[in-house]
């Protein structure tokens, strides 16, 4: 059960969903709030109504959403994160940081991230199994670590290309803390099993899962197993090459087809423009160097949000407070190695 460390006043975020919900004003009621967090709308509409409460995590999510709702384009102090993410920013209108992301211990909310944790609480709740699937630096990472650091029953596996079938087996139990004793693989699974139906409700969270394929993809078969014996949910996180491993890969009964059959996908299609210039809105930036930044973030195929923040902060580095320029952007990138 998560902990619930949350100063959010529930009386009032069901009054303003109330509110929207009463409006008809034509953008779309609680439906538009599903759409916009990623919460799903029938879940949302028994929370309106005192029915069903709702996890912190989501209530600050629709929290946030709302204060957005209600202050355009005002400014407002970004969220705290108490914990030990790497950061990488995900933004959202708010006031930025003199330092941005990397280090700064903040979370910025985009509608990737909003949905993501949205879907993430159903694969929960319907002990799914489920992929999130998106190019390098669209953020995965940073989701499901915020949302392993902030959920109780909550492992994170991080697959490598070298890993074997026992090697996968032996991180699951290191990330669930437990001792397997040796014996065949087989064995070996069999206690992963026992282990998992004494957590009902866990969520086992593999990303770069991408890494797990090859061996006639019998890697990701061992952890569906893990996932339909048990009570357990599961995530899949990788790149377009986990998909293709997922639909073309090893016998065909693994695929896409299996892995959606409760619609619970979870894509991540990148920063906007718009998300882009709300994370910018707290620097001093050259009006071309912010343009340019702006590709650089939305350049979902080449690094996206990741290459983004890494670039920011070495300019921000070398600007010690002044305004990023062209100039320096250029010169940050020659340090980055990345193309002009």
């Amino acid at each position: 059960m998560e902990a619930r460390n949350c100063t959010v006043d529930t009386n009032q975020v069901r009054a303003r969903l109330k509110a929207i919900r009463d409006a008809k004003d034509g953008n779309g009621g609680l439906s538009g709030v599903a759409r916009e967090t990623g919460i799903n709308r029938a879940l949302i509409s028994r929370y309106v109504n005192g029915y069903d409460a709702l996890s912190a995590a989501q209530e600050e999510l629709l929290n946030a959403y709302l204060d957005t709702l209600d202050s355009g384009d005002e400014e407002t102090e970004p969220k705290e994160a108490t914990g030990q993410e790497s950061a990488v920013p995900l933004g959202t209108g708010k006031a930025a940081q003199k330092r941005f992301g990397l280090g700064g211990g903040k979370i910025y909310y985009t509608r990737d991230y909003a949905r993501a944790i949205g879907r993430l609480d159903e694969v929960r709740a319907y002990r799914a199994m489920c992929v999130m699937i998106g190019h390098p630096g669209t953020g995965k990472t940073t989701v499901l670590r915020e949302y392993a650091r902030t959920h109780a029953e909550t492992y994170y596996i991080d697959c490598w290309p070298v890993m074997s079938v026992r090697d996968l087996i032996e991180a699951i139990a290191g990330a669930m803390s437990i001792t397997l004793k040796s014996g065949s693989r087989m064995r070996m699974i069999q206690q992963l099993v026992d282990a998992l139906n004494q957590h009902p409700g866990a969520m086992l969270i593999y990303d770069e899962a991408e890494n797990l394929r090859g061996e006639n993809v019998k890697k990701l078969e061992i952890l569906r197993k893990l996932c339909d014996d048990t009570d357990t949910a599961a995530v899949l996180a990788g790149t377009y090459v986990l998909e293709e491993a997922l639909t073309h890969g090893g016998n065909g009964r693994l695929n896409l087809a299996q892995l959606y059959r409760r619609n619970l996908s979870i894509p991540m299609d990148g920063v906007t423009a718009a998300e882009v210039s709300d994370m910018l809105s707290g620097y001093s930036v050259s009006p071309a160097a912010r343009e340019e930044l702006t590709r650089i973030a939305t350049d979902v195929r080449h690094g996206g949000l990741g290459n983004f923040v890494e670039i920011l902060n070495i300019c921000l580095n070398i600007a010690q407070g002044g305004e990023v320029t062209q100039s320096i952007l250029k010169n940050a990138m020659k340090y980055k190695l990345m193309p002009r």
